[in-house]
Parts: C-alpha cells; sequence; structure tokens
C-alpha cells in the first residue's frame, strides 16, 4: 500500500515484554518464515526488547500462517484506534439498485499496510530461527481492522457502487455498463496504491455474492443458507470458549438481521 503509513503508540510507561518461543513445526514454520523474508514482511533482527512469541495457524490446504500471540504482550499495553468499521445495513445501502455484483478479494490484507521505523520493534516475533521484526501491519493486532479500514475508506472514497469491509470490496452498477465503469475505476484505485488482490477468490458480474454471512442480489438482501446452517447444525457448546463462539453468531445475526434469532433456535434450545 503506497502513501499510507501504519504508526502504532504505546500507553505511557509501558514496560517490554519478552517471551520464549514456543515449540512448533519446524519445517512448515521455517518455508513460511522464508516466504515472509523475501516477500518483505519479515526482517531478521539480533536483539529487541519487545519479544512476542508466533502461533502458527494451520490453513486447509495443509501450510501455515505465522502470526504473533500479540495479547500477551503488546496488545494490552497499546492505544487503540479508534475508527468505526461500517454497519452492514450501511453497506447494503450503498448497493441499492444495483443488477450484479463484483467481489474483490484483497490478497493478506494487512500485510499490505506498512509500519514506520519506530513501530517495527514493538512487533518483533520469536522463533526458533531466532527474532524477526514485521515490517508490514499483522494479524492479532488490536488496532490493525481500524486502521486497515480507513485506509480503504481514504483509498475508495467518493466511488459509486462500491462498497468496502476489511478486505473485502463489494462492486456494482445499475446496468452492465455502469458496473463496468465503477470495478474499472476501483482496480484502477488498488492499482495505484499498489495493491494485490487474490484473483482466484474474485467474482465479477455475479447475479448474486454472497457477502458477511448474507446474500445479496437485485432484489435485496437475504440470509446466507450456509450460515443459518451452521446454526441449526451446531454442536452443543461443551465449554465456556465454545460457548461464546456460538453466542457472538447469534448476536451478530440478532444485530445484523431482520430475521429474530429466536427463528433460528430450535425448539429444545
Amino acid at each position: 500500500m503506497k502513501d499510507i503509513t501504519v504508526k502504532l503508540d504505546i500507553k505511557p510507561d509501558s514496560k517490554p515484554k519478552f517471551l520464549k518461543a514456543p515449540y512448533v513445526i519446524r519445517p512448515k514454520v521455517e518455508v513460511d518464515l522464508d516466504a515472509l523474508v523475501k516477500d518483505g514482511v519479515l526482517e531478521p533482527v539480533s536483539v529487541s526488547e519487545w519479544v512476542t512469541p508466533i502461533v502458527p495457524v494451520l490453513k486447509k490446504d495443509g501450510s501455515i500462517r505465522i502470526c504473533g500471540d500479540f495479547k500477551v504482550t503488546l496488545n494490552p499495553v497499546l492505544s487503540v484506534e479508534q475508527y468505526p468499521l461500517p454497519h452492514i445495513d450501511d453497506l447494503f445501502a450503498g448497493l441499492a439498485g444495483g443488477q450484479k455484483f463484483s467481489k474483490i478479494d484483497l490478497c493478506q490484507a494487512y500485510l499490505q499496510m506498512h509500519v514506520d521505523g519506530k513501530s517495527r520493534e514493538l512487533l518483533t516475533v520469536t522463533t526458533h530461527k531466532g527474532l524477526f521484526r514485521y515490517c508490514r501491519l499483522p494479524f492479532g493486532i488490536t488496532s490493525a481492522p481500524a486502521l486497515f479500514q480507513r485506509a480503504m475508506d481514504q483509498i475508495l472514497s467518493r466511488l459509486p457502487g462500491v462498497q468496502c469491509y476489511l478486505d473485502d470490496i463489494l462492486v456494482t452498477g445499475k446496468d452492465e455498463e455502469d458496473h463496468l465503469r465503477n470495478l474499472d475505476a476501483t482496480l484502477q484505485k488498488l492499482q495505484d496504491y499498489g495493491l494485490r488482490v487474490r484473483k482466484d477468490k474474485c467474482k465479477f458480474f455475479q447475479s448474486s455474492v454472497e457477502y458477511l454471512g448474507h446474500v445479496i442480489d437485485a432484489t435485496g438482501l437475504h440470509k446466507a443458507p450456509s450460515k443459518t446452517k451452521a446454526i441449526l447444525d451446531a454442536p452443543a457448546p461443551q465449554n465456556v470458549s465454545q460457548l461464546r463462539s456460538f453466542l457472538g453468531l447469534l448476536n451478530y445475526y440478532g444485530y445484523n438481521s431482520y430475521l429474530p434469532v429466536s427463528c433460528l433456535l430450535k425448539p429444545h434450545d
């Protein structure tokens, strides 16, 4: 992302934390570390006051994504950026009148944002191969969603028929010509700022698309069958963490829904 740089501020009198590297699946971690260094996301360093352990997240294809466990180091002392994420009703209101829809997925969204030099020491992670410092905004930082949304709103501001929620961009138009014009303007903006997209996850000129747990088409907004099925078929929570996850899903649909949550619950619930 060109011309936009992230700066992280911590609360006064915050003391640095240095935590040891966890046990990880070394071969897969090394592959991802090498790729991140090659892409300029990470840089090796020899010393740092702030050090966060990594958390390897297994992806569907069997590879891993390296994240930092910042909740135990930086997040508790971070001065959290305040910028509102768009409400789902406002997003869909901005797409009213659209006939077909194009969905653009940004590639590793946060990692496309540069972090200023002074903030990078806060983002040092420890691995079995030593210390590495993030040059880009990593996942797991409390302020990351707000920082990224603000940047995307700046990039896509005043573009007609375009709505963005974090790394998901939706484009439409009143007819095919209008749609193509809006789509071209959006892609030009992304190119101007050096942003990259996941072509395999993008969809163009679709009659309907799933977006933020809903299906949108020319007639309006509908519940995504896959999401309601996930609620109806969800197993009973076995612990507090699972219960919180399930309630979070219910609350999302209760808050962003035209259908009462009670309609989604089974009789015995």
